[in-house]
C-alpha cells in the first residue's frame, strides 16, 4: 500500500503519527499504525485488489469478520475489530482495523520452541467449542448485515 492510501485515512478525519508494514502476511499488507489521540497502535489490515486474488479469496477478509460472533469463546485471545470497511472509499480495498495483541510475533519466537511442539500451536484453535458456524459466501447470498447464508450450518 501506498504513502497515498494513507493520505487517504486522514482525509477520514484520523491522523495517522506512524505506520510500519508488518511482515509474515499471506494475504493481507498488515501494517502497526500509531494513531493520534490512542495510547495503543492499531493493526490495519488490506485485503489485495480483486484482481490479484484467486477465485477461493475474494471477500475473504469479509467472511473472516462474518465469523467473529461465533468465536466468542476463544474472543479473550484475538483482536478487537476496531473498524471494518467494504466501501471502497477511503482505500480502495476492503480493510480491518483490529487491536494490536500483546507479546511477540510468532514468526520471531516460534523457533525458540522444539519444532516437535509446533503442531499443536496451529491445531489447538481448530479444537475450540466454536465448531458449528453459518457457512458464509458471496455478499448477495448473505442476510443484510450478518454475512451469513440462510438456513446453512457447517458442523462437525
Amino acid at each position: 500500500m501506498t504513502s497515498m492510501a494513507f493520505q487517504s485515512i486522514e482525509r477520514a478525519h484520523v491522523q495517522v503519527s506512524s505506520a510500519v508494514e508488518l511482515g509474515a502476511g499471506m494475504y493481507n499488507n498488515t501494517y502497526r499504525v500509531q494513531v493520534r489521540g490512542r495510547d495503543q497502535p492499531v493493526v490495519l489490515r488490506v485485503a489485495p485488489p480483486a484482481a490479484k486474488q484467486f477465485r477461493s479469496e475474494r471477500e475473504l477478509m469479509r467472511n473472516e469478520y462474518a465469523t467473529v460472533p461465533w468465536l466468542t469463546s476463544i474472543a479473550p485471545l484475538m483482536p478487537q475489530v476496531v473498524a471494518a470497511d467494504w466501501s471502497h472509499e477511503v482505500i480502495d480495498r476492503d480493510y480491518l482495523v483490529q487491536t494490536l495483541l500483546d507479546g511477540v510475533p510468532a514468526p520471531d519466537h516460534l523457533g525458540s520452541y522444539p519444532r516437535t511442539t509446533w503442531p499443536h500451536f496451529s491445531g489447538s484453535w481448530a479444537r475450540s467449542p466454536a465448531r458449528c458456524m453459518p457457512s458464509v459466501g458471496r455478499a448477495s447470498a448473505r442476510l443484510p448485515g450478518l454475512g451469513m447464508r440462510r438456513g446453512r450450518r457447517r458442523c462437525r
